[in-house]
């Protein structure tokens, strides 16, 4: 969800959704390595392995975030705002640990994802790192906020300094706490996290599930 983001023209979209297209074919399969055959992968892992309309979709998605940022914020003071980004099939990929899943069972389960988490074999999004540093160069704060628990965040850091993906903060849900991200947000805004030294507005929240492609597992499935 991007707030005060204009309505675009249905060329515009066309035209831009064409560039990601081209772009994405350029972008290797990420499920070359380890895919299983293709009757045993579920189709919505081969889906973001595979397909270039879903590596077009982040890329644009992660452009019109560029421009509607870049819109928000123009002739705004320095300090005075702040971008919100998810981690997981945000800002960084699980889409090995998935394959891994589908390919080698059990399903997922909290102590397969704590040893991937561990591993720190993470890569970015397409697209993010662009994004962040375009941020970045704007003037202002970027903050991630995870439901990863506590216990999880010293190996998150290390993934996002390592891919040198630009931010001020990262929130990771306390480990006693339910998932509910909101007090995590309203901690940014409101000067208790180093993304903020003065109250700010947050001018966009990313994250998969609302802006960015993920096939593999959200709020759509049954609880």
């Amino acid at each position: 969800m991007i707030t005060g983001m204009p309505v675009r023209l249905s060329i515009a979209l066309l035209i831009l959704l064409g560039a990601a297209y081209r772009s994405a074919a350029l972008l290797p399969a990420r499920a070359v390595a380890l895919a299983p055959p293709a009757s045993t992968m579920p189709d919505s892992i081969r889906w973001v392995g595979d397909a270039a309309e879903c590596h077009a979709a982040t890329l644009q998605a992660y452009r019109l975030a560029t421009s509607a940022v870049a819109a928000a914020v123009a002739g705004r003071q320095t300090g005075s705002w702040a971008v919100v980004l998810d981690a997981d099939e945000t800002v960084i990929d699980n889409f090995t640990y998935q394959l891994e899943r589908a390919q080698q069972g059990p399903p997922y389960s909290s102590e397969s994802w704590a040893a991937w988490v561990r591993c720190r074999e993470i890569t970015p999004i397409p697209g993010a790192a662009a994004f962040l540093a375009r941020v970045r160069s704007l003037g202002d704060r970027i903050a991630i906020v995870t439901n990863r628990p506590q216990s999880e965040c010293a190996d998150t850091a290390a993934v996002f300094e390592g891919h040198q993906l630009a931010h001020d903060a990262l929130l990771c849900r306390p480990d006693a706490e339910p998932s509910d991200k909101n007090p995590r947000f309203d901690a940014v805004a409101s000067v208790r996290t180093p993304a903020s030294a003065t109250p700010v507005e947050i001018v966009a929240l990313v994250g998969d599930d609302i802006l960015l492609p993920n096939s593999m597992y959200g709020s759509w499935q049954p609880r």
